[in-house]
């Protein structure tokens, strides 16, 4: 069979398809549309898969949805321990700031739902659904307070700091600037707000 002929007979395969980017698309719908308003010719579309496909892929609805927090999440957790990495807490907490900001108020808000996903009902979504949220939500403020125990070790951040309540802090902060985005704060007004939120760093006003 000559280059040509077997070029052409392969233009009319299907793509390959690629768990990858499967699982990528359904990060970002969920991330769009919460997990109780996705539903699922919502997922097949984006994925570019049927039903069929999807099920022995990923399992059920509840199953891609964990599957896809765990990958938003791991996503998010190298992107704040890259932003938190340098010798300076304060300085890495402006940089994961203003970042949340430009992908809050940018064109695709990747993931903004998964910060601001509403509280679930038991009714919409089972105890592991619930959890995974949670624990979603969780991590930042516990890595947070990791990054303000080291800053306190460091001489950074004074002996009686409170890490886990500047953690939590710093974690609402977050989710509000995401959840002020939604609802049409503009790019420059949550700048300002993170102008406030640093300014509460300890030692900050002094």
């Amino acid at each position: 069979m000559t280059v040509e002929r077997a070029v052409a007979r392969g233009r009319g395969r299907p793509r390959a398809f690629s768990p990858d980017d499967a699982l990528t698309a359904a990060v970002a719908v969920f991330a769009e549309k919460g997990y109780e308003h996705t539903s699922l010719s919502d997922l097949t579309e984006a994925m570019g898969i049927n039903r069929t496909s999807m099920y022995l892929a990923f399992g059920s609805k509840e199953d891609l949805f964990l599957r896809a927090v765990k990958a938003y999440q791991a996503q998010a957790d190298a992107h704040l321990t890259d932003c938190m990495s340098g010798p300076s807490a304060r300085a890495g907490l402006e940089t994961l700031l203003r970042a949340e900001v430009e992908m809050a108020t940018g064109p695709d808000r990747v993931g903004v739902s998964f910060i601001t996903q509403p509280p679930l009902t038991h009714a919409g979504a089972s105890e592991s659904i619930i959890a995974g949220v949670e624990a979603c939500r969780a991590s930042v403020s516990l890595k947070l307070k990791d990054r303000f125990d080291q800053a306190v070790r460091d001489g950074e951040l004074p002996l009686q700091a409170d890490t886990e309540a500047l953690g939590r802090f710093y974690s609402i902060i977050i989710q509000g600037l995401a959840l002020d985005a939604q609802h049409g704060g503009t790019r420059q007004q949550l700048l300002q707000a993170v102008d406030v939120a640093l300014a509460a760093w300890p030692g900050a006003l002094h």
